[in-house]
């Protein structure tokens, strides 16, 4: 006869399981490891001030060997699930929580493209409501206008006609005239009409389309003959990014920094919210699966960002 199955363990601790210093420990056995697994994620999003909140969380099987490490989470990303907790809003699954603690981890590591973020939007999740939460500032929400499209891990999408997201987000601290960026992550080719105007605040700050185009501004009027290709793809995360008044650059989703300047002087920041799939009624059909807007990005940053997001969207596929 086989052997009987030894039970699996959920053991949570204070400290990563090398430390000896002062470590308190608890465990908890499961005859199933789906069991164990489901039980491990309810304990990593527990509610911040719980017992389990922000401990490191193991999963053994009977032979004492770690199938599955639990690091604590991000406190800025803990800081949002706790408002949506408190709020009753629908958590993602434990998959799409820990993509998303590794991807804010990425962002924070490096040249800390994290820090130049205002706003920070992710849409590819699998709950249509956590999605709406500006990950930066937990207390600024979206809000869906006239049904968009919500698909698990892909995100948001407008029917062209008039539904689209207003992110809710105005007043800014790193986007500034000259210190400014924003984009989205697309998964509809911009170049093609229906999916341009992904993402706009008003007159001078709107994102077109990735090609050449005097209607991508970031800050700015009219291009005019100096506009440049932001992209040579329409796909992927794309955006534009500001570090003087004497123009602006494309964010291509290579994760290079377009090397021809969109040479136009700046103009004022101006009032109202960030919209995506719509600019003046003028509305887009594009898949979004994230937004941000924040100031200026560097090319390391830049490089860093676009590989952190690849990373987190081939881990939820």
């Amino acid at each position: 006869m086989p052997s009987a199955t030894l039970p699996y363990k959920v053991i949570v601790t204070n400290k990563s399981l090398g430390s000896t210093d002062g470590m308190g420990m608890a465990s908890f056995d499961f005859l199933s490891l789906d069991d164990a697994e489901n039980y491990a994620a309810q304990l990593r999003l527990s509610k911040v001030g719980s017992d389990y909140f922000n401990s490191y969380i193991y999963i053994w099987n009977g032979s004492g060997e770690v199938l599955t490490e639990y690091s604590p989470l991000d406190s800025s990303f803990t800081a949002v699930i706790d408002t949506a907790v408190g709020a009753s809003v629908s958590l993602p699954s434990n998959k799409v929580v820990n993509a998303i603690d590794v991807l804010i981890k990425a962002l924070k590591a490096g040249a800390n493209t994290w820090a130049e973020f205002d706003a920070f939007y992710l849409f590819a999740i699998d709950s249509k409501d956590f999605a709406l939460y500006n990950l930066k500032n937990s207390s600024v929400t979206a809000t869906r206008v006239d049904a968009p499209t919500f698909t698990n891990n892909i995100g948001y999408s407008g029917d062209g006609a008039s539904s689209y997201l207003d992110l809710g987000y105005d007043s800014t601290t790193q986007f500034t005239q000259n210190d400014a960026s924003m984009g989205v992550y697309s998964w509809d080719d911009m170049s093609v009409v229906s999916f341009q105007r992904p993402i706009s605040k008003a007159g001078r700050t709107r994102l077109h389309t990735n090609t050449s185009n005097s209607n991508n501004r970031l800050n700015n009027g009219n291009i005019g003959a100096n506009s440049k290709e932001l992209s040579a793809s329409g796909t992927g995360l794309i955006g534009m990014t500001r570090n003087d008044p004497d123009g602006f650059f494309g964010l291509d989703s290579s994760g290079v920094i377009a090397s021809d300047e969109n040479v136009i002087a700046s103009q004022a920041v101006q009032a109202g919210n960030f919209q995506t799939h719509n600019f003046s009624s003028n509305f887009t059909e594009g898949r979004l699966g994230l937004a941000w807007i924040g100031g200026s990005l560097s090319a390391t940053q830049w490089s860093e960002y676009v590989t952190a997001v690849n990373t987190y969207i081939s881990s939820i596929s």
